[in-house]
């Protein structure tokens, strides 16, 4: 999940339909609105959706209501570093209580590598 901050909603899906390689029609299908109204919001012509299709699209792109809530502006935007914060508890959301434990070691284990100080060069610590 990827909460943008400064794009359009025709833009973001446009951006979005592009990724997931599908048309209009096919996101009108998945999000039983018809291949008009995607039309229309991708052209800009209806900038926003009613709050029923805004939570039908966003389940037929894999993303969450609050993503799609942002770029209308109906919920603010978000600074880069919340957004990293929020791609982080969707993928917690995934993840099997062990695969939560892995990624915790794995991330305070790269804080501590920071921590340490750079190895000197030259210096072989095994010849020591």
């Amino acid at each position: 999940m990827s909460i943008p901050t400064d794009k359009s909603f025709s833009k973001w899906l446009l951006e979005e339909m592009k990724k997931q390689g599908i048309s209009q029609s096919e996101l009108a299908r998945r999000a039983g609105v018809s291949r008009q109204a995607i039309s229309d919001y991708v052209l800009g012509k209806t900038p926003n959706p009613d709050p029923n299709s805004l939570i039908n699209i966003a389940r037929a792109l894999k993303e969450t209501p609050e993503t799609i809530y942002r770029v209308t502006n109906l919920l603010p935007m978000i600074e880069e570093d919340e957004a990293d914060l929020e791609d982080f508890r969707e993928i917690l959301k995934n993840l099997t209580p062990e695969e939560r434990d892995e990624l915790k070691a794995i991330g305070w284990l790269k804080v501590d590598m920071k921590k340490r100080p750079p190895p000197q060069k030259g210096v072989n610590p095994a010849k020591k």
